[in-house]
């Protein structure tokens, strides 16, 4: 299975890219739209993407052996998943407000960044690692 680790791996990045631009694109829409306006070819979109990304994850860790809750980073990383897919859900369905909508994207666009910075550091603590005095990458992978 490890010949196919670069492979999986883009599939990964890009699925988590995408997912991440069809989360702003679908913000903007919001804000300009009514309160209860979702497209719901969007919405079937973000589920096929956010599948595909949640599946290369979990062949990543299978291919490199590295398990959440085994390698702290990875725990940080599904913890952040779950407040981006929820801050998600908050955005789509459940805020009654434009204010309500904003803060909820603002917050899973910042939670996405924030996994980005942990993915590329291999550290619980992402780009703040240095600032706290943890230098480098932590594990391998």
């Amino acid at each position: 299975m490890i010949e196919y680790y670069s492979e999986v791996k883009l599939v990964h990045m890009l699925m988590a890219l995408a997912s991440g631009s069809l989360l702003f694109i679908h913000g903007l829409i919001l804000m300009r739209r009514p309160a209860g306006f979702v497209a719901n070819a969007l919405r079937y979109l973000r589920y096929g993407i956010d599948t595909i990304l949640i599946t290369a994850a979990l062949m990543l860790t299978n291919i490199v052996q590295q398990y959440p809750f085994i390698n702290s980073w990875l725990s940080v990383k599904l913890v952040l998943l779950m407040v981006y897919l929820g801050l998600g859900q908050i955005l789509l369905y459940s805020a009654h407000s434009q204010q309500q909508r904003f803060i909820a994207w603002f917050l899973a666009l910042l939670t996405l960044l924030y996994i980005f910075s942990v993915a590329e550091t291999h550290h619980g603590w992402g780009v703040l690692s240095p600032v706290l005095g943890y230098a480098g990458i932590t594990q391998a992978g």
